[in-house]
């Protein structure tokens, strides 16, 4: 008798964890449905079980949009998109963008920028590595030379007495100095060069064109809206013939 009584005890000691495990599982369905409830409650949704998905996630965008975590998800302005060109029709062009932020709608990865009477096209066209290659040869060439002629210019500047300075010697190299000056600052921009700019028109934007669209109000959810400006990217074009680079600049005679 003792015996069967402790295997009854034992028996029921072991039906102990499960009886534990349910009872922790059915509170932790109790506790997420009512934290589903009151996350609800929070973002302004109705107690009415018919609401759709869209309207709590409407409502909890909403709710993020006046948080302190706005930022961690990126819900600040945004006036420039980039991305390819889908179709142009008239004055509406029709382009396809990634889902930067994952708050946005999914329909928005496609947008339509219109065309209106202030927008400016600017069409970028990438240089064909060679041309980079005789650019970059030709304008170090050019830095050099000038860095030279206007090392020369400012020591006989430096020579020039305060009441010389109005003499017609030293006022014609201080100007042939700050010519210089520009001239260095040109070669440095065909240094760092990778396109060519040109103002287009709409005509230039093609189907599969990568652009970039600029607006002067927060295009972040819009879906159309009016572009400032559309800078259009495209591939290089191998020239007929290539720029040869120049290892002469002219240097004024005055710097000698």
């Amino acid at each position: 008798m003792k015996k069967k009584n402790s295997n009854g005890i034992l028996k029921s000691a072991g039906n102990i964890p499960v009886v534990a495990s349910i009872i922790v599982l059915v509170a932790f369905i109790a506790g997420l449905l009512l934290g589903s409830l009151m996350v609800a409650k929070s973002a302004g949704i109705s107690g009415n079980i018919g609401g759709t998905f869209t309207d709590g996630w409407n409502a909890a965008k909403a709710k993020l949009k006046t948080s302190s975590l706005q930022g961690f998800f990126m819900l600040g302005e945004v006036k420039s998109l980039s991305g390819q060109v889908e179709t142009v029709s008239g004055d509406k062009v029709v382009f396809s963008v990634p889902l930067l932020n994952p708050l946005w709608d999914a329909s928005l990865k496609t947008r339509t920028a219109v065309i209106g009477s202030a927008t400016t096209i600017t069409v970028s066209t990438q240089l064909a590595p060679e041309v980079m290659q005789a650019n970059r040869i030709k304008a170090q060439t050019e830095m050099t030379d000038f860095s030279t002629a206007i090392t020369a210019l400012n020591t006989k500047l430096a020579k020039c007495a305060p009441a010389q300075n109005a003499s017609s010697t030293c006022a014609q190299e201080q100007k042939q100095l700050n010519d210089l000056q520009v001239q260095s600052s040109v070669a440095q921009r065909l240094l760092l060069a990778f396109s060519t700019d040109a103002t287009g028109t709409i005509s230039n934007i093609a189907t599969g064109d990568n652009i970039n669209v600029i607006s002067d109000s927060d295009i972040s959810e819009a879906a159309q809206f009016t572009a400032k400006q559309i800078i259009i990217t495209k591939n290089f074009v191998p020239p007929a013939s290539v720029p040869k680079a120049s290892s002469t600049v002219n240097i004024p005679s005055a710097a000698k």
